[in-house]
């Protein structure tokens, strides 16, 4: 009777199996995985071309932080004691002009250098109202970040982000920013309420004045020597504080003759005009005459302060 036997596989045929086993498995599954993550790496690259940013989009990064670009435009909302961060990566000399208009709630801006100190905070007294800028020139390269505050107790609103320039600093950006460092540094000194502080401001009035003038800024320099006419109101020295309201009306006349600080000027000098007795009809001849295109001049640069 015949019986069939299954052959023995020598010693050397089955240590040729484990061999292959062993080496060829991880070499497969090696395969499999450097497979697989060139593929998603190919999906990854078509999905960000087709969802990179434009020009003005917001971009967020991982952890939610809003990452600002040329010409980006936001509209949020804002509760009371709340803080927005964004950022900006910035190169040395590179100039930013950021606008938050407020619609509702007042708040602050404040802008940070890469290590997290201040560079520039501004706070106009405008209310829930009105535009607050920055103006800036890195002086470091790095990520920037810009915090839109809101003060305890405020109520819900909403504020409008722009960036209104993005560049390589010029030297009337410079000025630019210069002048708005100074600005900023008078009105935190206004804020002080004390006659020695209100004397530092009107300086730092004067100085962000002269370099607006030289940025070619009409409208801010107004606004600056507003804010001396303002300083002296408050030290009680009525004609300087006339004298510097009357030329910043004179210069916003010509510049732009819709700002809101107009109103508030010739409120202002009314006020003035009635508290020395005047009648009212010189005040009345004084705003119609600053009403035509009269020549500004720059005698206010001479002035002491």
């Amino acid at each position: 009777m015949f019986i069939w036997k299954w052959p023995r596989p020598s010693t050397r045929s089955s240590f040729q199996v484990i061999l292959t086993a062993v080496v060829g498995i991880p070499v497969a599954i090696a395969c499999v995985y450097l497979a697989l993550r060139l593929h998603f790496a190919e999906e990854e690259a078509t999905v960000a071309e087709k969802t990179a940013p434009a020009l003005g989009e917001i971009r967020f990064s991982a952890a939610e932080e809003p990452e600002l670009g040329p010409g980006s435009v936001l509209e949020r909302e804002l509760t009371g004691q709340e803080e927005h961060t964004y950022a900006l990566e910035l190169e040395a000399d590179e100039y930013v002009h950021a606008v938050v208009e407020q619609d509702g709630i007042d708040v602050a801006v404040v802008l940070l250098d890469p290590d997290g100190r201040t560079l520039v905070e501004v706070d106009s007294p405008t209310g829930a109202r009105g535009a607050e800028a920055v103006h800036l020139v890195a002086s470091t390269p790095g990520r920037h970040r810009l915090q839109v505050c809101s003060w305890p107790g405020s109520p819900r609103g909403r504020y409008r982000l722009r960036i209104a320039a993005w560049r390589s600093a010029t030297p009337a950006d410079r000025d630019r920013a210069a002048a708005a460092l100074a600005f900023a540094e008078a009105e935190a000194l206004r804020r002080k309420g004390q006659v020695d502080a209100y004397r530092a401001a009107s300086r730092s009035y004067r100085r962000a004045a002269r370099l607006w003038l030289a940025a070619g800024e009409a409208p801010q320099q107004a606004l600056a020597m507003s804010r001396i006419g303002w300083m002296y109101q408050e030290l009680g020295e009525t004609d300087e504080s006339i004298r510097w309201y009357r030329q910043a009306l004179r210069r916003f006349r010509v510049s732009d003759d819709e700002h809101p600080e107009i109103q508030r000027i010739l409120a202002t000098l009314g006020t003035h005009y009635r508290s020395i007795g005047d009648s009212g009809a010189r005040w009345l001849a004084m705003r119609r005459r600053s009403s035509g295109p009269e020549n500004c001049g720059t005698d206010w640069e001479k002035r002491p302060l």
